[in-house]
């Protein structure tokens, strides 16, 4: 029998034999605990086994640190009581509580304030009850249950009915109803893992996105603290609201506001929740959009023309047979990037076909800059466009270098080598501007047109349904 006496503690002790137990001197080790309070405590130190490791070393620390003889299944055994502040640090998991009672089986009971933390991944846990098992290496916390994840400049705050940390596996279970808040999102799922070592949570069970004017679901859910990214690519879904201005009522001083619905499906949506700062060079660009550095050059000189949203405003990456449909809009694709802190911008630098159902109108092209709040849409890398008949026959068809459309005027701009067919006429031209309400047509620059066996040429021809205007007089000033 051995009698130890605690000499700088308020307290002394008749201690049993105690195997693997070492008292030392305290390290600091948490944000939540005062220092100098920390230091006036009892600590005991424990080397010994686990059900998962060998050798795992824990420290006790608290006000009042008792072991306790008592009968344990019909024999003598020992319970280790910590009173006041206490403290265990296992790992680089840390357990506060105001009392910890641990059984000779080492499962712990955790009553007062309970604070389960690591401050090496930015997590902190909160809860009313909470349980301790060191064999197993597991802290379970209930009652009203919370998670305050402080990492990267990032505060979210995710609540659960349970929540249990496996140490040894560097995992953290969240289970039933789990809720993650952020200050401009939300995320709900039926419950949720996080891992230490990809920084990810893994939210299951059709778990739900609610952001700025943004929905997603999937099966699951992948979020990586360390990114700030979500990725989703088991039959994902995304829905985006679209605000915009639509035409100005007389009687009103401002102009009205309409949502339009915009439903997006692919096999792969890669969400940045915060904005990137990151500047971009040209290598990381090229590796972004999977062009060569000469290609991005012309890329970024196009995006300057177009004031195109800069790279480091990328919001979402969707990939892979892409389909976005709203009200009148029918969109389809193998890569977009949605760009801005509101999503105004969608961009696809490959082949990409847009279907206008209001006017009949399919747009073609290898690139694509669609304004969404502006209703603004530039295409090039040969861009066509054909419209159709209530049955479905090609009534209109154009190809140039470039086409612009603009929805909310509704008329059609195309510069560059410029070929326009429509029933038995077809015409070469520099510029053409196509008024969709009005059904006229205006083509400038060196104008040939050919119907039938008839040519005409001029400066400026415009075209109506039932009439063609020659202007060789007309000067222009569209490239300057």
């Amino acid at each position: 029998m051995i009698f130890l006496i605690f000499l700088h503690c308020h307290w002394f002790v008749q201690s049993y034999p105690i195997n693997n137990f070492s008292f030392t001197a305290y390290e600091s080790f948490t944000e939540s605990a005062n220092e100098q309070s920390i230091q006036n405590r009892n600590q005991l130190t424990r080397v010994e086994d686990t059900k998962k490791r060998k050798n795992v070393i824990t420290h006790f620390f608290a006000n009042n640190l008792v072991r306790r003889k008592v009968n344990w299944k019909g024999k003598e055994a020992y319970e280790l009581i910590l009173e006041g502040s206490a403290v265990i640090k296992h790992d680089n998991t840390i357990i506060e509580a105001t009392r910890i009672q641990l059984d000779p089986e080492d499962n712990g009971i955790l009553e007062g304030r309970i604070q389960v933390s690591d401050p090496k991944e930015g997590i902190f846990m909160f809860a009313q009850r909470g349980f301790y098992n060191r064999k197993e290496e597991k802290v379970i916390i209930e009652g009203n249950p919370y998670i305050n994840l402080k990492k990267n400049s990032q505060n979210i705050l995710i609540t659960a009915q349970k929540i249990e940390r496996d140490i040894s596996a560097g995992t953290i279970y969240i289970g039933d109803k789990v809720k993650m808040h952020s200050e401009q999102w939300n995320i709900f799922a039926d419950y949720g893992i996080y891992t230490d070592k990809e920084k990810e949570f893994l939210l299951h069970k059709q778990p739900i996105f609610l952001g700025k004017n943004i929905y997603m679901t999937s099966k699951y859910i992948k979020y990586n603290s360390e990114t700030k990214k979500i990725i989703i690519d088991k039959e994902p879904l995304l829905i985006h609201f679209i605000n915009y201005d639509t035409k100005k009522d007389e009687k009103q001083d401002q102009l009205p506001r309409k949502k339009e619905k915009m439903v997006i499906t692919a096999d792969r949506i890669e969400y940045r929740l915060q904005q990137n700062n990151k500047k971009y060079n040209l290598e990381e660009l090229s590796k972004i959009y999977n062009l060569s550095p000469l290609k991005i050059k012309e890329f970024l000189k196009n995006q300057n023309l177009i004031q195109e949203e800069p790279f480091e405003k990328i919001r979402a990456k969707i990939i892979g047979n892409v389909l976005m449909t709203s009200e009148t809009k029918y969109i389809e694709g193998e890569e977009f990037y949605l760009v801005g802190e509101d999503h105004s911008a969608l961009i696809s630098h490959k082949k990409v076909k847009l279907q206008d159902k209001k006017e009949k109108i399919e747009l073609e092209s290898h690139y694509m800059y669609y304004d969404l709040k502006n209703r603004y849409l530039y295409l090039k890398n040969q861009p066509r466009l054909i419209r159709y008949d209530d049955n479905q026959n090609i009534i209109e068809e154009l190809v140039s270098e470039f086409i612009e459309r603009d929805f909310a005027k509704e008329y059609l701009v195309a510069k560059g080598n410029v070929v326009f067919k429509r029933k038995e006429e077809i015409a070469n031209c520099e510029f053409a501007r196509l008024y969709e309400k009005q059904e006229k047509t205006e083509l400038y620059g060196n104008v040939i047109l050919k119907r039938k066996k008839d040519e005409f040429n001029g400066k400026r021809i415009i075209l109506t349904e039932d009439k063609i205007e020659i202007d060789n007089e007309f000067k222009m000033n569209v490239y300057e």
